[in-house]
């Protein structure tokens, strides 16, 4: 098994046997959603054969990124206005759909990010956030006067 940056933990996939690999659940929100190896475990060349583990993860954050691996077998509906995501396995999907947690881990476990309901853009409320863009245009608006003033640019 080797390491690259762009796709962790690379093995031959002629030593890929599902059997071997444990699958998980995952508690997101109210739901625990199952996780298989065929999930997590992608053909990243065909040439050589070449497999990647594809779960990635933080030791410095309590994180995990779920991207391709988590998506598959889904669709996922996006609700923007009030904040939610929905989940529905696709008619060609192995899954089954996602149960509602009557439980909670025992242990440690890290929990999925908070969306607050007045979060806006960059973790930032709504009027942090125009305060920054208010600020970041009165620096520009200066530093374009300083250089037609200095005549680095000549005004249209």
């Amino acid at each position: 098994m080797s390491e690259s940056a762009g796709w962790g933990y690379q093995f031959s996939c002629d030593d890929y046997n599902a059997s071997k690999l444990p699958s998980f659940e995952m508690l997101w929100g109210d739901y625990w959603f199952e996780v298989l190896p065929e999930d997590y475990v992608v053909k990243i060349n065909t040439s050589t054969n070449q497999c990647s583990l594809c779960l990635s993860g933080s030791s410095s954050r309590d994180y995990f990124i779920f991207g391709d691996v988590f998506l598959r077998g889904w669709y996922s509906i996006h609700d923007h206005d009030k904040q939610r995501m929905g989940f529905i396995p696709h008619t060609a999907s192995n899954k089954k759909e996602a149960v509602k947690a009557t439980t909670t881990p025992s242990g440690d476990y890290i929990a999925p990010p908070v969306i607050l309901d007045d979060s806006y853009a960059l973790g930032l409320t709504e009027k942090e956030f125009w305060a920054v863009m208010a600020i970041a245009g009165v620096i520009i608006l200066f530093v374009l006067v300083i250089l037609v003033f200095c005549g680095y640019m000549v005004p249209i």
